[in-house]
């Protein structure tokens, strides 16, 4: 993650990025009431009123893994 933030930072100099480690709970509670307005998880989460995106899925040992792609 950092090296994703530190391209993202890079490309978007004006954007301010303040990380927080959140449970899925927890996140899907602040993103429902806009206390972030960005979550990353490595587990599906599902709402109705979300939008959800995988940033890369790739097959590993029968599994399907997440990776964000920034190079």
């Amino acid at each position: 993650m950092p090296r994703a933030v530190a391209i993202f930072c890079k490309r978007y100099p004006e954007v301010r990025i303040v990380l927080h480690t959140l449970i899925p709970s927890v996140m899907l509670q602040s993103l429902l009431t806009q206390q972030v307005e960005l979550g990353v998880t490595y587990m599906p989460v599902a709402h109705p009123s979300l939008e959800i995106r995988p940033l890369y899925t790739r097959r590993d040992n029968g599994r399907s893994v997440a990776h964000a792609n920034f190079s």
